[in-house]
């Protein structure tokens, strides 16, 4: 069974707007679908809209497909 991350990154813009550091960041939280995961992308995107609109920082979520080694262990196939 697939099952789903939530992937963050957090990205500040430097002196002259030249160079970004970026930061990733991952939900502890396993997500069964999809559909789910998206919901929360779409709610975590809604509160940090003031960051992304301030221009010194953005922040993007996105949803990741992954395995799970418990499932791996298991036997469990997609």
């Amino acid at each position: 069974m697939i099952k789903f991350l939530m992937i963050g990154y957090i990205c500040t813009v430097g002196y002259m707007k030249t160079e970004e550091k970026c930061m990733r960041i991952a939900s502890e939280m396993i997500y069964f679908n999809e559909e789910k995961c998206l919901e929360y992308v779409d709610a975590y995107t809604y509160e940090f809209l003031d960051v992304n609109q301030g221009g010194k920082a953005t922040v993007e979520f996105m949803c990741v497909p992954t395995y799970i080694i418990e499932d791996i262990l298991k036997g469990v196939r997609i």
